[in-house]
């Protein structure tokens, strides 16, 4: 029921970062990641945030929440990680992953950011999201309220956050034709798993989101 109401509610806006539930790190900069598993379930949004000159990139931010929420798996993840095999997500908390999508089953996961970015003709390895004439990563807004998704042209160790960023991954096939990749539906908050005596709070809570959006 909790579910249907925040789905109700999802359904009338568009998700900002104001929406986000759980959030890692701290300070004042912040960025959000969306998860679409493409597996019929709803796609969940975390957020990241960040002190005044640290510079984080994809990396950072995934390894965080997954810190945060250890619902949440991306097995061979490491400091130095540039692509995505398999994401997976224990909806309920008992240690089973019902939600798992992996790379060795056909379609990849892509991954899509919200700012310009730079492909080489000759060198992917010149591939950047620092991008001429402003020389650093200038993010479009929100891509579910007027902004836009875009393949990102790194993975995602070599992707640096701005204050503002939006890191999406959505498992899918790869468009030969056009050159791009799935992009993630509009997500719901991922919300953390209650103590047992503390579901009646999280009804009211989401009551109070439904009414306010």
């Amino acid at each position: 029921m909790a579910l249907a109401l925040l789905l109700s509610a999802s359904a009338q806006a568009a998700i900002t970062m104001t929406d986000i539930q759980i959030w890692a790190g701290s300070g004042p900069n912040r960025a959000a990641l969306v998860i679409d598993w493409s597996d019929g379930g709803p796609a969940l949004v975390w957020g990241f945030r960040w002190s005044n000159g640290a510079t984080p990139n994809g990396t950072d931010m995934l390894m965080a929440v997954i810190g945060a929420d250890a619902r949440l798996r991306v097995p061979g993840l490491n400091p130095s990680t540039n692509f995505i095999n398999t994401i997976e997500f224990d909806a309920d908390g008992n240690g089973i992953f019902e939600r798992s999508q992996s790379t060795s089953a056909g379609p990849y996961w892509g991954y899509v950011v919200n700012n310009d970015v730079y492909y080489d003709p000759v060198d992917f390895h010149l591939n950047s999201h620092i991008v001429s004439p402003n020389l650093t990563v200038v993010p479009n807004g929100n891509p579910f309220d007027g902004g836009a998704w875009v393949d990102s042209s790194t993975g995602i160790f070599d992707r640096p956050l701005a204050n503002g960023s939006w890191d999406g991954f959505a498992y899918g096939e790869f468009n030969l034709s056009t050159f791009t990749g799935p992009s993630p539906a509009s997500p719901i908050p991922a919300l953390p798993v209650p103590e047992p005596g503390m579901l009646w709070g999280v009804g009211l809570v989401l009551l109070a989101f439904y009414t306010r959006r």
